[in-house]
Order: C-alpha cells, then sequence, then structure tokens
C-alpha cells in the first residue's frame, strides 16, 4: 500500500504547485486591467502611498507573465517609476507614481503594445503653505480711483490653498485705504505700501497715487494696437507687463496668448492673468501647453525665448521642421488653387495613387524626400505591412535587420486605429481622403533614421509629416503639380535598428516603439491640420502658422 500511495501524493503535489498563466514566446496578451492603485489622494510632488498594479491576461483569460507594460503620466502627472516593467508569474506589473507638480486630478496610463491602455486617476492636493502672492504685485492709480488687490497664499510649487484667511493694511492710510477683500481707495497723492498677511507670511503691493485722472499704466507708455494686430511685449523676472489702448471710436477686445517654452514633454506651467483699467470680464483659461522644441510665437508671450535656451538635442530638429515649413509655403503654397481644382474633380480621375483593393504584401514606393517637396524624389521600394480600419502599414525594403515583424506592424495598425486615430480626430478634426482609401500610410522607413547624424546618443528626428504628400503630382487643366506628392495621407517614421547599421545609431525595438506613440499622434495632427486648411477651411491660409500647428501638434502627444 504505501507503493501505491507515493505516486498519488507526488501527483498531487504536483498539481497543487501549477499556476493558470501562460508564459513564453508563445503568449499573445489580449487585455489588460487595473488592479490596484486607482483613485488615490496624495500631495503634489509627493509618491502615493499604494503602487499602480495591472493585470495582464490572454484570449481565454489566463495571466500572461513577460508581458511588457508601459507607463505614462499625463501632462503634468508627474512620473512613474519604472516607465516600462514585464508582468511577474502572476501577470502582475508595479510601478510607484510620484505626482507632479500641479494640484488637481491627474492621470497615468498603462498599456501593452497593440492593446487599448487602462487609465489610473489620482486627485493632487496642494502642499504646505510657503509664500503669500498678491496680484497686481504693483498699481498706479488716480486720486479718488479704487483697485482690487487678490492675494493667495500657495504652496512652494505656486498652488493656491483655499480656505486661507487673507488680511491687508494699509502703511499709510493719508495716500490709501484698504478694505479687508482687498480693496484699495486712492486717497491722497504720494506712493504707500498695502501689506497682505496669512499666518505670518506677508507680501507687499507699491500702489502709487497720481493726480485725479492719472493713467492706470504708470510709468509704461501706452500702445494702440489696429484692429487684428499682434503685439508681443517684453518679459522679466516679474512677470509680462503691457498697456494696450484701442483706436478712436473702437470698443477693443483683446486676446492674450501664452506659450510655455519649457523644453521638456507633459509639462504644465501655472500663470497668473491680471488686468487693469479694462471695462470688460476678463476670462482666462489657465495652464500653458509645453513645446518641446521652441518655434517662435508672434503673439503675447510669458516671456522671452532666445534659440540659446533649446537643448542641443533638439535643435536639429527644430530647424529642420522649421525648413520644412518655409518648403511647405514656398513651393507648394502657389499650387493651392490647382491641387483644389484637382479634388473637385477626383470623381472622374481613374487612376488613384493607393489602389483601393490594397492588402498585405503588396508592392508600393512612396518618396521619402524630407528636404525637398517636388524635385529630387528619394524612392523608396516598399511593401505593404499591415492593413488596420484607419490605417495601411508600410515598411520600406532597405530597413536594417532586427526590426519589427508583421505581427508587431499588425498592432502597431491596432494601436493607431483604437487609440490615437479617435484621440486626434475628436479633437482636431476628421482628416482629407487624398488617397481614395479612407486610411492613413505609417510609412516606416530608414530615410528617417538617416536624417540623424552619425554616432548621436539621443533621438534627433523621430519622424516627419510633409504636406506635399497631399497635392496632384501630375499637372492638368493648366494648373501646376508637385511631381514629389505620394498623393496620400501618411507621415515618415523611424525604424528599429540594433546594429546601427544607419549612421552608426543603434535603435533598440523598445526605445523606437516607445519615442512613435508620440510621434504618430505628433505627426498626424500636422497631416490633419494640413489637409483641411487645404481642402475642408478653404477660405484659410493655405499655412498654418508654425508655432501655433506645433503647439497642437505637441498637445497631441
Amino acid at each position: 500500500m504505501p507503493r501505491s500511495f507515493r505516486p498519488l501524493l507526488l501527483l498531487f503535489l504536483l498539481s497543487a504547485c501549477r499556476k493558470d498563466a501562460t508564459t513564453g514566446p508563445s503568449a499573445t496578451a489580449t487585455s489588460i486591467r487595473i488592479s490596484d492603485g486607482q483613485g488615490q489622494t496624495g500631495t503634489v510632488g509627493v509618491a502615493l502611498s499604494a503602487p499602480l498594479r495591472v493585470v495582464v491576461t490572454d484570449a481565454s483569460g489566463k495571466v500572461v507573465s513577460g508581458a511588457r507594460v508601459d507607463w505614462d503620466a499625463g501632462a503634468g502627472g508627474g512620473s512613474v517609476s519604472p516607465g516600462s516593467v514585464n508582468t511577474n508569474s502572476d501577470g502582475v506589473a508595479a510601478a510607484t507614481w510620484t505626482l507632479g507638480t500641479v494640484a488637481g486630478s491627474l492621470r497615468v496610463t498603462a498599456q501593452v503594445f497593440g492593446l487599448n491602455p487602462v487609465v489610473f486617476n489620482a486627485t493632487a492636493l496642494a502642499g504646505a503653505a510657503s509664500a503669500i502672492v498678491a496680484t497686481p504685485d504693483r498699481a498706479f492709480v488716480g486720486q479718488g480711483d479704487t483697485v482690487r488687490i487678490r492675494a493667495t497664499a500657495r504652496d512652494q510649487f505656486g498652488n493656491d490653498l483655499s480656505g486661507q484667511a487673507i488680511t491687508f493694511s494699509t502703511s499709510d492710510a493719508a495716500i490709501a485705504t484698504v478694505t479687508s477683500a482687498g480693496l484699495v481707495t486712492a486717497v491722497g497723492q504720494g506712493t504707500t505700501r498695502i501689506i497682505a498677511d496669512a499666518g505670518g507670511r506677508s507680501v507687499t503691493v507699491s500702489v502709487t497715487v497720481g493726480a485725479p485722472g492719472s493713467s492706470a499704466c504708470g510709468p509704461t507708455t501706452p500702445r494702440a494696437l489696429a484692429v487684428g494686430e499682434v503685439f508681443t511685449p517684453d518679459g522679466d523676472a516679474a512677470g509680462v507687463r503691457t498697456c494696450l489702448s484701442a483706436p478712436i471710436g473702437v470698443n477693443a477686445e483683446y486676446a492674450l496668448t501664452l506659450i510655455s517654452t519649457i523644453a521638456t514633454f507633459s509639462t504644465l506651467t501655472p500663470i497668473d492673468v491680471v488686468s487693469n483699467g479694462n471695462t470688460a470680464t476678463t476670462a482666462a483659461t489657465q495652464g500653458a501647453v509645453s513645446l518641446a522644441e521652441y518655434f517662435g510665437a508672434p503673439t503675447l508671450t510669458l516671456a522671452s525665448t532666445s534659440d540659446a535656451s533649446v537643448s542641443d538635442a533638439t535643435e536639429p530638429a527644430r530647424l529642420a521642421e522649421l525648413e520644412r515649413r518655409a518648403t511647405e509655403r514656398r513651393e507648394l503654397a502657389p499650387l493651392a488653387e490647382g491641387a483644389r481644382a484637382w479634388q473637385r474633380e477626383r470623381a472622374s480621375v481613374a487612376a488613384l495613387a493607393i489602389p483601393t483593393n490594397i492588402k498585405v504584401g503588396d508592392a508600393i514606393t512612396l518618396n521619402a524626400n524630407a528636404t525637398q517637396a517636388c524635385t529630387s524624389p528619394n524612392n523608396r521600394v516598399s511593401r505593404v505591412a499591415a492593413i488596420g480600419e484607419k490605417s495601411i502599414v508600410v515598411a520600406d525594403n532597405e530597413n536594417p535587420t532586427g526590426g519589427y515583424t508583421d505581427a508587431e506592424y499588425a498592432s502597431i495598425a491596432a494601436t493607431f486605429d483604437t487609440l490615437i486615430y479617435p484621440l486626434d480626430t475628436t479633437a482636431f478634426g476628421a482628416p482629407t481622403n487624398v488617397g481614395g482609401v479612407n486610411k492613413i500610410i505609417l510609412f516606416y522607413t530608414r530615410a528617417v533614421n538617416a536624417l540623424t547624424p552619425a554616432n548621436t546618443n539621443s533621438f534627433t528626428i523621430g519622424g516627419f509629416f510633409f504636406a506635399r504628400d497631399l497635392y496632384p503630382k501630375t499637372a492638368r487643366n493648366g494648373f501646376a503639380a508637385c511631381a514629389g506628392s505620394n498623393e496620400a495621407e501618411m507621415f515618415y517614421l523611424l525604424v528599429p535598428d540594433p546594429n546601427g547599421t544607419v549612421n552608426n545609431n543603434r535603435r533598440t525595438k523598445d526605445a523606437v516603439t516607445t519615442l512613435n506613440l508620440g510621434t504618430i499622434a505628433h505627426e498626424f495632427e500636422h497631416l490633419i491640420n494640413s489637409g483641411r486648411r487645404l481642402y475642408v477651411n478653404t477660405g484659410a491660409v493655405v499655412s498654418e502658422e508654425t508655432w501655433l500647428d506645433e503647439g497642437l501638434a505637441h498637445t497631441a502627444e
């Protein structure tokens, strides 16, 4: 009897040790869900108490080990560590979320390549009071006039602390008085100080009172703006000040555009907008878009920024982008009328650049010249690697070895269809259909890799869009055309190059995948904006202002 019992015991022990998991290269992740860490509340700049956890499973519901999960904090969301991690034997991936510095609702996404991401939300609360801030920080009034001073307690990152009691006082009541709500009344001429105090911290506002009817501009010379005029004032450490006046007889309305020139992605900048002397309500949306590359803004800016403030890594990309936009204005804008006429007669054109019955494996040749719009084509013989509902993924036949498989290209198409396409089109509108197949071409080509100088560790250029592809390539009806056009909605993307075949720059598959997620959203915005200005909003100038187009594209990221 002992002999028959031992095998049964061994079988029982083996069964008890099995996990309901899928491992190895045959495992295919089909779902990712949140396990723990959702809906937490914490303090700005501090790590949340509980880690974020997700579970990855396959089509049968079994957990998948070894699946890579990429974590990404939304704009102002802070940071997540590690940025990517593989699931453990229980199919779980975990990360620590350190909240950003702006109080409010923040988010982090977790994604397995090719699957819809899951979104974690958290509430960031302001920290302890660090300073009292008053706006305006100085005031000029005429005797008998009033001005309201607003003061708030703020933490070390500039977040307001609600509920903090503020008291106001004046250093010379013979010049100006102040109420408990901060309303200052100019009584006599001279200069006095208004003190705002909260919990032992205080700030002083200088108030200068002139003769009755004195200008609120003080030493700042008023500037009269014509209707439609754009003006960029200078800034200093205290902020930007300008005094505007309208032409005689014009009831003027002004729009203030603020651009943060911080050279990092996903950063929010808190902004105070203060106006004095206007007679209408001042409305402001706070929180400026961060531009990773500075393209110059021909409007009111938070501060002046020179090209020297742009990092060396972003400078080549910025210059290349500026040159491409200049080429579009110079070479393509004169072709707009012919392009619009071409679009109106498309129904009578038998041949399209992209066949309607295109399928995976088909050969296709595309011009990848990144600097010249209509001449000197860099024709790349390529193949269709994947087709999605909204996308066609094309791979250059000469791409380096060690790149994406067709299955991975199919995952890229799925990510574009389910995540990026609805995001960008909801925000910026539907794309045009020059190609005739209602799909966007994602062209993965070594030509993009070649744009980065040799032996460069950073990713100088991750991709680009060229408006020339929206124009006809063959002249007709007396209109000129752009021979270099691919006649399709498309953009160009970096490819993996693990061996450094192109310019001795090694590009791992994981690094390129992470970079291209943001690049695709960025370049798709350019495509949408350019196509709609050319063929939909035909009353608009063909080329969008570069600074605005770049700001929108970075918002898309």
